[in-house]
């Protein structure tokens, strides 16, 4: 039995581009970064960046899990992110793919079939288009 399990976080990439988009959740982890865009994560205890003052919130970005960040564009957006298995016959593997709906537009199909080897992957893939391409 695997009990090493761990939550999963955006990458720098979905966490600025939340961020542009006003995600300001309560979260337990931030990024600080340079003029690089170098990722240095940080344990913090719960924390949004509005409770901070402006030099600290300007300069940092908040990294929410997977789910969460899910949830904020569900909530927020209307959009339903899925990640469903698919079984590929002529590799013989599980591949997974992303899909999102538009709850708004009687769940119109926004996108997806588009493979990862890991429901991670295309959860990252999934947020990435979406707050790229949608919100």
């Amino acid at each position: 039995m695997n009990n090493n399990i761990t939550e999963d976080y955006c990458s720098f990439e979905v966490s600025k581009l939340l961020k542009e988009k006003g995600f300001d959740c309560m979260c337990d982890r931030k990024a600080a970064f340079t003029d690089k865009n170098k990722f240095y994560p940080a344990v913090i205890h719960y924390t949004k960046l509005s409770n901070c003052d402006k030099a600290y919130a300007d300069g940092n970005v908040l990294v929410p899990t997977h789910a969460l960040a899910i949830k904020w564009i569900r909530e927020n957006f209307a959009i339903e992110l899925w990640v469903q298995p698919y079984n590929d016959e002529e590799l013989s593997q599980i591949l997974y793919e992303w899909r999102g709906f538009d709850v708004k537009d009687d769940w119109n199909d926004i996108e997806g079939y588009e493979y990862f080897h890991s429901p991670e992957e295309a959860t990252e893939a999934a947020l990435l288009y979406t707050l790229k391409n949608l919100i």
